[in-house]
Formats: C-alpha cells, structure tokens, sequence
C-alpha cells in the first residue's frame, strides 16, 4: 500500500496525476483538503505518512545499489551529482540497506533503529533487532546495548579462575593473581586509621593491574569521616565516576549522633564499561542485615544487585576484604565466579562454611 501511495505521489510530480489521500491533496506546495477529512482520516494520513518517511530510506539505499549493480558505482555517482542531492545523505541510506539484509528489517522499527545496527555482524544485528522489536526499545537504547557490545569486545577473556577463599594479607595474595584476570572489584575496606589508610592504598595499586581493562569497581566507604580519605585514593588509579548512595531501613541507630540512613558506595572505572540493563538511579534502597556475622557485613541483595550491573555469567569479582564473605556469596548467587581474601580465621573460616557446596546439590 505504501510503495503504491508512493508511486502515485511521483507520478503527481512529474504532473501525470493528482496524489489524493484519505481526503488531503498533496502537491509542490504542501497539504490542501479535499472536502472536510474526518479526525480518524487524518490521523489515518499521519499514520501513512510517517510510514512512508521510514520506508523510503531504505528504497532509496535498495535503489542505489541496485544502480550500482546495473551501472556501476562511477555512472551512479555521476547520476547523483547530476541530481543535486545531498550524497552524504544518500551515502548513509545506501550503506545502511547493504548491511541490513532485507530478511532481517523489521517493519516496527524505524530506519534509525536499522542504523544504529548496521555496523554489527549480522548474528548480532538479529539479536539487538530482536530485542528491540519485542521489548520495545527506542533508538537511544538500540545504541546504548550496541556500545555495550563494543566495550565487551574490547575486553580480554583473561587466565582462567578458579573461585575460592583465601586467608592471609590480602596484599600479597593479590601478588600472586595473573595480571588483568578479575572482571570486577567489590570490597568494603576496614577502618582504623593511617595504617587502614595505607592498606587501602596498597590494595587498590595492585588491583588496578589485575583488573580487565574496561571494568568497573566498587569500594564501600565505611564512615562519612572516611569519605574525604578514601575518595582521593580511588581517584589516583581508577576514573571515580559516581557516589551511590545506600539509604537503609531500618537505619543503624548510632550513640551521640543521628541515626545511620544511609552508605556510601563509591563506583569507579578501569577503562569504559556499560552497566548491564537500564540506568538505574544513584540512589538505592536495601535493608541492612538484620542479625550481622560480621561488623561491617553488607546485605547480600545488594551486593548481588552491583555484581549484576557490572559482570556477566562467569566473570571473576574480587573482594580483597571478604569479612564473612557476603561479596562472594552474592557472586555465586548470581552465577559469576569469586575471589575473596581475609587476614582474620575467624571470618575467613565462617566465609568457607557459608561458601561449603550444599549437600545433594
């Protein structure tokens, strides 16, 4: 229907006939009525229209190449230059229809959506497509998993690693990890003063060495008196991107001073790494643990909740201060892989029982 309107409107170009449409004129100079359209008319003329503007980018990019195949590229370009038209313009609808096979347009989507695409293997182009057209996604998001997709690819599969749990200085357990093997660095560093100060610094030296490049990390601020501290230190090797805030309910009430509403979790980059599903907001609403095993035990949820927007399945997340090892449950919960590092036996110990494979599992 559309592709007859079409030819119908050149042919009134061209002065052959008049192009008429759900009671609307159409010529050189713009829209007339034909008589008085009624309201499902013209939102039926709209709806045609913007039809129309979609499919024509791709019948022009089909035309172009089709001209090329019958007269070659030179004889195309000199037709096109003899026209006056934009070849920029063309150039992008000709490049556009020969990435995206036909068999793989989608009528529910717009030229745009098809752009944004066009780049992509063709496996990758189906699945983006695919989504797209079930979900409902806009242009925006079209190019937004498409950038996801070029940060992954730029990553490197890394040494394989095992999970597991590992008890002494996490300074030099970290030494021995292969350089750029860890997908993510989630840790909520101890507090204590100049000496805590210090390890932090040394921890994150290091971790930025075995981290792959484009990943994200993680680091919880213990105290507000902290923050001044600890954010200057994640600064001199990562890309602080973001200060998340984690309001808790019930608050922590604390003696001489306000009730404790609310964490601080800062979140950094080693390179540019998109966060996997829609852009969450800053700041984020979990319950605090309500019987904790550890001092500074973090509620699994949320935990889980940043692994799943900065790894996939598998990844490697590594928490240099495990404590009980909540990190490393939320990673196994989530299907990725861990490494969590503790000074203490005690804490390592109840980290090994709550990591302890399931019987009959």
């Amino acid at each position: 229907m559309a592709q007859r309107k079409l030819l119908q409107l050149q042919r009134h170009h061209q002065g052959q006939e008049p192009f008429v449409y759900a009671d609307f004129r159409f010529d050189e100079h713009g829209l007339t009525t034909v008589g008085s359209p009624s309201g499902t008319e013209w939102a039926e003329c709209l709806d045609h229209l913007m039809h129309v503007e979609e499919n024509v980018h791709f019948w022009i990019g089909d035309l172009l190449l089709y001209g090329e195949s019958r007269w070659g590229e030179m004889s195309v370009q000199q037709m096109i230059e003899a026209t006056g038209y934009d070849d920029k313009t063309l150039g992008v609808f000709k490049w556009v229809a020969a990435q995206v096979d036909i068999s793989r347009r989608r009528v529910n989507l717009t030229f745009s959506h098809h752009q944004a695409v066009a780049g992509l293997p063709m496996d990758q182009q189906e699945l983006i497509l695919t989504r797209a057209e079930g979900e409902g996604w806009t242009t925006k998001t079209v190019r937004h998993e498409v950038n996801c997709l070029a940060c992954e690819s730029e990553r490197p599969a890394g040494p394989p690693i095992l999970s597991g749990l590992h008890h002494g200085d996490c300074r030099e357990v970290m030494a021995t990890l292969p350089d750029e093997s860890i997908d993510l660095l989630l840790t909520d560093p101890p507090t204590g003063g100049p000496e805590a100060l210090r390890v932090v610094d040394d921890v994150l030296r290091c971790a930025i060495t075995k981290l792959k490049p484009n990943s994200h990390a993680y680091i919880f601020v213990p105290t507000w008196e902290m923050f001044a501290e600890i954010a200057p230190l994640v600064e001199r090797y990562f890309d602080l991107r973001n200060a998340l805030l984690w309001v808790k309910n019930p608050p922590e009430v604390g003696e001489g001073s306000y009730a404790g509403l609310q964490g601080v979790i800062l979140f950094a980059h080693k390179g540019r790494r998109h966060l996997n599903g829609g852009r969450d907001g800053n700041v984020l609403y979990f319950d605090p643990v309500p019987a904790p095993r550890h001092p500074q035990e973090t509620p699994v949820a949320l935990l889980r909740y940043l692994i799943e927007k900065s790894t996939l399945g598998k990844e490697v997340v590594l928490d240099p201060f495990m404590g009980s090892g909540s990190t490393c449950v939320a990673a196994r919960d989530a299907g990725r892989r861990y490494v969590g590092m503790e000074t203490d036996r005690q804490w390592y110990e109840e980290g090994q029982r709550r990591l302890a494979p399931v019987a009959g599992a």
